[in-house]
């Protein structure tokens, strides 16, 4: 979601961006959502988009990705069983 506020910010590319939130979501899902619930699910989305780049980016090393992405190796471990990237938190 930073980022996504950072590039609207930065590159001035608003509509492209909330579209893909749009995407994310659902747009039926976006006339009864709140801006809490808007903010999760573009969370959720950059997640997906993000952590596997950085896990290809450090050859699946998860210790320097968590480090990268500044997250604890933990969290890490839990944000890819929630994307489907991994089995089981250790």
């Amino acid at each position: 979601m930073l980022t996504t506020v950072k590039s609207i910010v930065t590159l001035g590319d608003e509509p492209q961006r909330l579209a893909e939130i749009e995407l994310s979501l659902g747009k039926s899902e976006i006339q009864g959502c709140s801006l809490k619930q808007a903010a999760r699910a573009a969370s959720r989305y950059a997640e997906r988009a993000l952590i596997p780049k950085v896990l290809g980016r450090t050859k699946w090393n998860r210790k320097r990705a968590a480090e990268e992405l500044q997250i604890s190796y933990k969290a890490l471990l839990y944000k890819l069983k929630q994307i489907g990237l991994y089995g089981s938190v250790d």
